[in-house]
């Protein structure tokens, strides 16, 4: 399946306009409560553990580059997930800039740099863009920045797709924008604002955003924008109206055409993009079902993430399985002189303030907050402690630290507890 031309995805000649507003902007900024993140029940329409067929097509295949992989919208009808921004470094050496010329034809100097830290860049292509540095110590240090603006990956058509992974083999990337367009109204400015006011998103993001980019005089908004996360995010969820910014720009779509957008940056970017590369626009639903549940509101349930999740969202990705962490962790120190570091360094001000302002109260209350830390030790900390221990050996097998005498770690119910929690304090 080939990627579909600029043609065929409406003309998307959007540079970055879709982050701007008109000016006769209404925002709305509203926090979203702090609740871990989860989704009930498999999200799978078959029922069976397997993403729906029209979501399993494979982006990545020698001969397909980057393919129409996207839901079923209408009977006969698909909605692709698009590449609409790809931004990559790579290392600034003669080889490279041979291949861009070969890939890219004529490179034209531009009167300007490239972001803060490439003074110099040229064009090519519709929006295509490269950054470099103009000292010798800084394009070894930067590379240069290879940019694919929306239009300009249109424009690449069935080339995108090998100018992604050549550049993700030699470089690495920085940005990556993945869009899901719905043509049939199942999303509208009326379901996403009722669905933020009965507080039915779940997100570990803290605030979203509400952006009527065009009012009428009477107050009607012909034209919208919803944000959640913030832009320095390494994701960023954007969800507006596709149809209005296609308007204006003198191309014209019949009906309503509402693009649902993960802009991906920072750690997150080059995994999202070799995934995607590998498997297809599955990884892009996966992911949004992953950080982004609206869900529809139900009293009769306590807890938001067990919330019926909306169904327009379902039919939006697909039913789509809720995607797995795709980002390689790296292992956090937890060890005894780290937490002491974190404690003398965050919390010995708040004591130190807790002991002036309660006197005589402070150390009952300080013990209290022991014994309720020992009743909810996770099992890196008791890990934590047990390596301590393993230097510090006492006469009996046991020693102590911090006034906690520790043997074998022992299962209790759900939670792994430590022999002796309850020794005397120091």
């Amino acid at each position: 399946m080939a990627f579909q031309t600029k043609a065929a995805r409406a003309g998307n000649t959007n540079g970055d306009t879709h982050d701007s507003a008109g000016s006769d902007v209404l925002c709305v900024v509203s926090s979203v409560p702090d609740e871990c993140f989860a989704v009930n029940g498999d999200g799978n329409s078959n029922g069976e553990g397997a993403p729906p067929a029209c979501l399993t097509g494979v982006i990545g295949q020698a001969d397909s580059a980057i393919g129409q992989v996207g839901r079923r919208n209408a009977p006969g009808a698909t909605v692709p997930v698009l590449v609409d921004w790809f931004r990559v470094t790579l290392p600034d050496d003669g080889q490279t800039w041979q291949e861009l010329a070969e890939r890219f034809g004529d490179l034209m100097p531009r009167q300007r740099g490239l972001g803060k830290h490439y003074e110099r860049s040229c064009t090519f292509g519709d929006g295509g863009l490269i950054g470099h540095c103009a000292s010798e110590e800084q394009r070894e240090r930067m590379g240069l920045m290879l940019e694919l603006s929306g239009s300009a990956c249109a424009t690449l058509g069935d080339e995108l797709g090998d100018v992604m992974r050549w550049a993700m083999v030699r470089g690495r990337c920085r940005r990556i924008d993945l869009a899901l367009d719905c043509h049939d109204g199942t999303i509208t400015f009326d379901k996403l604002t009722a669905c933020l006011a009965g507080n039915g998103l779940v997100t570990r993001a803290r605030t979203y955003e509400v952006v009527p980019t065009r009012l009428t005089e009477n107050g009607q908004c012909v034209g919208w924008k919803v944000t959640v996360g913030k832009r320095t995010s390494d994701a960023y969820l954007r969800i507006y109206d596709k149809g209005l910014q296609l308007a204006e720009l003198g191309e014209p779509v019949d009906g309503p055409f509402v693009r649902t957008e993960l802009e991906c940056k920072g750690d997150l970017a080059h995994p999202i993009a070799e995934a995607f590369l590998e498997r297809g626009g599955i990884v892009a639903a996966e992911q949004l079902r992953r950080r982004y549940q609206f869900k529809t509101p139900s009293p009769d349930i306590t807890r938001r993430k067990n919330w019926p999740d909306a169904p327009w969202y379902l039919e939006l990705l697909g039913n789509a399985e809720k995607g797995g962490n795709i980002v390689a962790g790296e292992p956090m120190d937890t060890s005894i002189s780290r937490m002491k570091e974190v404690a003398e360094n965050q919390f010995a001000c708040m004591l130190a303030s807790i002991e002036l302002a309660t006197g005589d109260d402070f150390m009952p209350w300080l013990v209290g907050l022991l014994d309720s830390g020992r009743e909810r030790l996770k099992p890196h900390h008791i890990a934590a402690v047990l390596a301590a221990h393993e230097c510090r050996q006492a006469p009996g097998g046991d020693a102590a630290v911090g006034g906690c005498r520790v043997g074998a770690v022992e299962q209790q119910g759900d939670r792994q507890a430590v022999p002796g929690e309850s020794a005397a304090r120091g």
